[in-house]
């Protein structure tokens, strides 16, 4: 999997600025741990994915007291490093169009 990572450009939005989201592979396991911007909601994302037929667990599942909806769990046991890309990319377009959405401005109230 390290190798999809490395060689892949990972397409999510501030992906190289650890301020913007952080990416936590262990050293075994079948999982990634995704943290992604504050702003983003792993449930309205998730939405976007199925849509592009790429699923994960959104993070907020693992937390039972609440909060964490800005994390979710990719699994890389079973799909080959290509179709990993591709999920990869696709993510990141749906990412990129969904903090988009989330960052335009209200409009107006009219008088």
């Amino acid at each position: 999997m390290s190798t999809v990572l490395a060689g892949t450009p990972w397409p999510l939005p501030g992906a190289r600025d650890a301020r913007r989201h952080a990416l936590h592979a262990a050293s075994g396991g079948l999982f990634i741990w995704v943290e992604l911007p504050e702003q983003a909601n792993a449930r309205r994302l998730l939405a976007r994915c199925l849509e592009r037929d790429v699923a994960f667990v959104p993070g907020d599942c693992f937390f039972p007291a609440g909060g964490h909806a800005h994390t979710l769990r990719l699994n890389f046991s079973n799909m080959p490093e290509e179709r990993i890309a591709e999920g990869i990319t696709r993510l990141g377009e749906a990412l990129r169009e969904l903090l988009a959405e989330e960052t335009e401005p209200e409009p107006a109230p009219v008088a």
